[in-house]
């Protein structure tokens, strides 16, 4: 084993990527984004046929393509409107444990295993704003439940295109 995520896992699409650079036991770029259109968001979580590209299913959605930029730290791509991407890489066989994590099921999933992600650069827009929900057990949804806005003052990198610092 080289530090894949678990059989449970296997259904998660970044699992499956991960899978052919641990066969090759290469280190994985990465590119997370943060903000942009909603159409990115819902065709990133929706379940898609293997094989149709996500990006081109936002496009779709939004009835016109989706511009790409190239990553500063690696040759992935990323929508050119986002408003953070956090790149870097997945070296196989690094794994620590994490967890436990709420899901918006309302269950959780148990402390495991997974890849380390290794952190090369954060680009952001000027004002980005990125909302992330507390996902809780069901049974104190009611009493408790926040939203947090994604901001760093660690940034050190600025991308071009127009992005640039606070």
């Amino acid at each position: 084993m080289l530090g894949r995520p678990n059989d449970r896992h296997a259904y998660k699409v970044g699992a499956r990527h991960g899978e052919l650079y641990y066969e090759r036991n290469e280190t994985m770029p990465v590119a997370v984004t943060l903000g942009g259109d909603r159409a990115y968001t819902f065709a990133a979580t929706a379940p898609l046929p293997d094989g149709l590209d996500e990006i081109l299913f936002a496009g779709f959605l939004r009835k016109k393509s989706v511009e790409l930029v190239k990553c500063l730290t690696n040759d992935l791509e990323v929508p050119a409107d986002v408003d953070f991407v956090l790149e870097g890489y997945v070296q196989p066989g690094e794994t620590r444990p994490e967890g436990p994590f709420g899901d918006h099921t309302g269950f959780y999933t148990a402390v495991e295993d997974y890849p380390v992600f290794h952190l090369t650069a954060i680009t952001y827009r000027r004002e980005g704003r990125s909302l992330a929900v507390a996902t809780i057990h069901r049974e104190a949804r009611a009493s408790y439940v926040r939203a947090t806005s994604v901001v760093s003052s660690t940034v050190i990198t600025v991308a071009p295109l127009g992005w640039s610092a606070w």
